[in-house]
């Protein structure tokens, strides 16, 4: 694969949104599959306790982060 010249803090604001954008994609796929009571049972733990925000938090800012770096590692960015 082909690696980007430049280090993955250098990369232009529009690769962080983008990266954003696509890391929201895994986290959407899972809550829609799951049967619907799961499914509510987890968004009422993530909107009603600090754990669970703080859980679904840690999950999506490592999505956003292992997107990130997948695409930079692509050499996609700058």
């Amino acid at each position: 694969m082909r690696q980007s010249r430049s280090s993955l803090t250098e990369q232009p604001g529009s690769f962080w949104l983008g990266a954003g954008l696509v890391a929201e994609i895994p986290a959407t796929a899972a809550i829609a599959l799951l049967p619907a009571e799961l499914r509510e049972r987890a968004l009422q733990a993530v909107f009603t306790s600090w754990e669970g925000s703080l859980a679904a938090l840690a999950v999506l800012v490592g999505l956003f982060l292992a997107v990130a770096w997948i695409g930079h590692w692509l050499g996609l960015g700058r």
